[in-house]
């Protein structure tokens, strides 16, 4: 495999288009056949990412009765990284700390089945709706997941709270958003001294919270892996947020796994733990992307990742 670096210069000018099957209520095969015999829209599966489906740019799937019915969730490729990268196994019980809209939290009850269960937390109102409007969209994970309208820095990590018997854990806090359209496709920073000043405050801002959040998921006694992923490209909500959790948290016995190891745009060189890192941009056809995988000392791997 070769090893790129992600990129943030300008990428093609049109990226194609990914939908995720639903695996709790269709196959990969079904539902290709259905988008050609039906819609004659041509598609291909992943190389890497089991059930995603490639569709030729500027394919439009709103209100296609495939995504009505909840069997194809319009998701791109970088944003099923995440929870690739968790892929927790049938019957596990997984936190999703910051959940809405709910892409990933039904991409991981797909992984956990109906033997499983899904925490999906979401301490904003009008998301938690959102987040339980996709739940019930994809219906087969209905059961599954458990919304809980709650901040989850304050989440019970007693043995009496309900996460407490979560294994594993999926952090995709709140970030700048400049890994997505409008971010490093078309990012530009503004020429103006305090606009700038204003931009980069913010980003710090972002990233105190982003460890606050990703430090309380290690938290939990049962949690033996934890997945870190945001849609930027700023080492400062990134590699700098793995390095300061791991500063704190690795005395506690957690340490950093390459995550994904056939992805082969990996995190910045210049990091000490760059490498086990990856990222995601135009030279993977896809957006700006980022995520790190922590993993407790003398805890046998529990994922079953193909990648």
């Amino acid at each position: 495999t070769t090893t790129t670096t992600a990129s943030t210069s300008k990428p093609a000018a049109r990226l194609p288009r990914y939908a995720r099957v639903n695996a709790l209520l269709a196959s990969v095969s079904e539902i290709r056949n259905a988008l050609k015999t039906t819609f004659n829209i041509s598609s291909e599966e992943d190389e890497l990412i089991p059930g995603l489906l490639r569709l030729p740019p500027k394919t439009n799937l709103h209100g296609n009765e495939l995504v009505e019915s909840g069997k194809l969730i319009l998701q791109d490729r970088a944003s099923c990284l995440p929870a690739l990268a968790l892929h927790p196994p049938p019957g596990a019980i997984v936190m999703d700390a910051c959940a809405a809209p709910g892409n990933k939290t039904t991409q991981l009850a797909g992984y956990v089945g109906k033997s499983g269960k899904v925490i999906a937390f979401e301490r904003n109102a009008q998301r938690a709706q959102t987040l339980r409007r996709m739940v019930a969209k994809a219906s087969g994970s209905n059961k599954i997941v458990t919304v809980v309208e709650a901040d989850f820095t304050r989440a019970d990590t007693s043995a009496k709270g309900e996460a407490s018997h979560a294994t594993m854990a999926l952090v995709d806090p709140s970030c700048s958003g400049s890994g997505g359209q409008g971010g490093h496709l078309m990012h530009r920073e503004s020429s103006h001294e305090a606009e700038r000043a204003e931009y980069w405050e913010r980003v710090r801002s972002l990233a105190a919270s982003q460890i606050a959040i990703l430090t309380k998921a290690l938290s939990f006694p049962n949690v033996t892996c934890v997945v870190y992923s945001t849609c930027s490209v700023h080492k400062e909500e990134n590699e700098e947020v793995v390095a300061a959790v791991l500063n704190e948290c690795g005395k506690d016995g957690w340490s950093l796994a390459r995550c994904l190891p056939e992805w082969p745009t990996r995190g910045l060189q210049s990091t000490p733990h760059g490498d086990k890192c990856v990222r995601a941009g135009e030279a993977d056809a896809t957006h700006g992307f980022f995520v790190a995988r922590f993993e407790r000392d003398g805890a046998a791997s529990t994922s079953t990742t193909p990648m």
